[in-house]
C-alpha cells in the first residue's frame, strides 16, 4: 500500500516539475529553424507598422452617426432588391436582444466561474447572433418590432429613390 502511495507521489512530482517532458533535440532544432526563418523574413521584408486605423475610424463614425438625431429609413426588400415596404423611425433598428445591462448571470460551480460578457464599445450588451427581431420607434410615435427572417433589409439616413410603388407603414391612431 505504501509503495503505491510513494510511487504515485513520485510520478506526481515528476509531472508537476516538468521532468521527463523536456523538448527533444529534433523539436529544438525545428523551433530554431522556424525562428531563424522568421528572423530572415523580417530582415528581408520588415513588417509595416500601422499608421491608419480604418476599423477604429469606422466604429467611431458608426457610433457618432447612430447617436445623431434625425430620421432613419428602414426598407424591407425582395430578394431582387426591390423594396416591399419601409418605415421612417427616430433611431436605427435595434436588436431586441440588445440590453443596457448584462442579462446573463455569473455562475459558480465548485471552483469554476462562468465569466459575464463585456459590453460593446457603445455600452450595449449584444444578444446572440440568432436574434433576428428588431425594434424601431416611428417618427409619429409608434413602436414597431419586426423579424425579417432571411428577407434582406437596409436602414439608412437618406431616403432611397424608388422607381416602384412601396407601402409606407404609417400607424396614425385616429
Amino acid at each position: 500500500m505504501w509503495k503505491k502511495i510513494i510511487g504515485i507521489a513520485v510520478v506526481s512530482l515528476l509531472l508537476v516539475t516538468g521532468c521527463g517532458f523536456a523538448e527533444t533535440t529534433p523539436e529544438k532544432e525545428s523551433r530554431k529553424v522556424q525562428e531563424d526563418t522568421l528572423t530572415r523574413a523580417f530582415d528581408v521584408v520588415p513588417a509595416q507598422p500601422p499608421d491608419r486605423f480604418p476599423a477604429r475610424n469606422a466604429i467611431n463614425t458608426s457610433m457618432a452617426e447612430t447617436a445623431r438625431q434625425g430620421e432613419w429609413y428602414t426598407y424591407s426588400l425582395n430578394f431582387d432588391g426591390t423594396p416591399i415596404f419601409y418605415v421612417v423611425s427616430e433611431f436605427a433598428p435595434m436588436s431586441l436582444c440588445d440590453s443596457i445591462s448584462a442579462t446573463d448571470q455569473t455562475i459558480t460551480h465548485r471552483e469554476s466561474i462562468a465569466v459575464r460578457r463585456a459590453p460593446s464599445l457603445d455600452g450595449i450588451y449584444r444578444g446572440g447572433s440568432d436574434c433576428r427581431t428588431f425594434q424601431v420607434m416611428t417618427t409619429n410615435g409608434n413602436y414597431i418590432r419586426f423579424n425579417p427572417g432571411n428577407t434582406p433589409w437596409i436602414s439608412t439616413r437618406q431616403p432611397l429613390r424608388l422607381e416602384t410603388d412601396v407601402l409606407q407603414l404609417d400607424f396614425d391612431a385616429e
